[in-house]
């Protein structure tokens, strides 16, 4: 599951486009945030909201790079539609695994 957004966004948006990985026990972005502004990632402005650093764009450049060439390998043989096939298949079993473990607490 991807999540593109175009910013920037204040720590309220942050949260909305990050809903999908947020939970319970970790209801907000902001602890995520914060370590990416210490990293020098990600610099909140004076409107409230945060943007990429240069550092930010070249890291993101980076991890983009690294993750295309480990899906390029692990998906290896995989059509495309076969590809679209498998990952809405993980996103149905990863929703009936959430939806069994709340039954459990």
């Amino acid at each position: 599951m991807g999540v593109r957004v175009i910013g920037p966004l204040d720590a309220a948006g942050l949260d909305v486009a990050l809903a999908p990985f947020l939970n319970a026990q970790e209801p907000t972005a902001a602890p995520y945030v914060g370590a990416l502004v210490d990293r020098g990632w990600v610099a909140p402005t004076d409107a409230g909201t945060y943007v990429l650093t240069q550092e930010g764009v070249e890291a993101h450049a980076k991890l983009l790079e690294r993750i295309q060439i480990q899906r390029a390998a692990v998906t290896a043989g995989l059509a495309d539609d076969d590809y679209r096939t498998l990952l809405d298949l993980l996103q149905r079993v990863s929703a009936n695994v959430d939806a069994f473990a709340s039954t459990l607490r």
